[in-house]
């Protein structure tokens, strides 16, 4: 009898959150983890501005408190895989996007997905065809 082969283990998908200061404000690198690391999405102190609860939110979901993230921090922050996922949308969605209601309805909708909608359009944002999708996610959470 043969022994059998072993399958390597898949590393699991994680997220994580760099923080950069700028100024007197900071911006945000999110990372994905998959066996190796590299950069998902960002966003400057700019686009913070606009996107701080939803940031705050994706780190709370993950079991920090939201005092975690600030200026000054160093250490990355993990994200649970859905709360990195919804994040990672919520920046490609409101990326070069002006208008402030506009984001707000795109972030929004980011949260009320179902979590196998949200995965759906991650995979394919991330995927070859990416830029193209992340315009249809814009339009899709725009609802004009």
């Amino acid at each position: 009898m043969s022994p059998k082969k072993r399958r390597p283990r898949r590393e699991s998908r994680g997220f994580h959150i760099t923080v950069h200061p700028e100024a007197d404000a900071y911006g945000i690198e999110l990372h994905e983890t998959n066996g190796t690391t590299h950069v998902v999405a960002s966003a400057n102190r700019k686009r913070m501005r606009d996107l701080s609860a939803f940031v705050t939110h994706a780190v709370r979901d993950s079991g920090h408190q939201r005092t975690a993230i600030h200026a000054g921090r160093k250490s990355p922050i993990s994200l649970r895989e859905e709360a990195g996922v919804r994040l990672a949308l919520g920046l490609f969605a409101t990326d070069g996007v002006r208008k402030g209601s506009r984001k707000v309805t795109m972030l929004s909708g980011v949260q009320d997905m179902a979590a196998e909608e949200a995965y759906y359009w991650y995979a394919k944002c991330v995927g070859d065809d990416g830029s193209r999708v992340r315009r249809a996610l814009r339009l899709f959470l725009a609802e004009e």
